[in-house]
């Protein structure tokens, strides 16, 4: 993404980029505890390293400000680290589900600029919802679900470098 003298975007694409990284999950039921048996706990980290060539021309201007500049950035909305676990109960007795999940993003670059001018990076953010699923009989159920809990808005940073 490349801003104009004009406040509109235009977009445009790159000679190569390299995106490559780890996933780890982890679903794990806790009936080997009595009073857990009907919970569980899921958790998933990924981590990845994306990079994303520069043309020549714009690395020139970038350099002449900030010599210092990595010559690799980051994929637009690619962040390096992803989080979600989460907290699960499901009694099928009771006819009652509920969970609470944590998803994580890490610092992301939202938007970068041409000639030198900063990138602007989204900052990570936090996110905690709720959820709750109630049958009554073979034909009624009540759901309630809460969302972002965290309630942290989205901000946004420019900056010379890449994070």
């Amino acid at each position: 993404v490349t801003q104009t003298q004009n406040p509109e975007i235009t977009y445009a694409n790159v000679e190569e980029a390299t995106v490559y990284g780890l996933e780890f999950n982890l679903r794990k039921e806790l009936g080997f505890i009595t009073l857990l048996k009907d919970f569980a706990l899921t958790s998933n980290l990924t981590l990845i390293e994306s990079k994303s060539d520069i043309s020549e021309e714009e690395l020139e201007a970038i350099l002449r400000i900030n010599p210092n500049f990595d010559p690799n950035r980051p994929f637009a909305g690619q962040s390096p680290v992803l989080i979600n676990g989460g907290l699960n109960y499901n009694n099928e007795d009771l006819g009652l589900i509920a969970n609470v999940t944590y998803r994580m993003y890490g610092d992301r670059l939202a938007q970068f600029s041409a000639s030198g001018a900063p990138d602007i990076y989204e900052q990570g953010r936090h996110f905690l919802n709720a959820n709750v699923k109630k049958k009554f009989g073979q034909n009624l159920e009540v759901k309630a679900k809460s969302f972002n809990n965290v309630m942290k808005p989205s901000s946004f940073l420019k900056l010379n470098s890449n994070p």
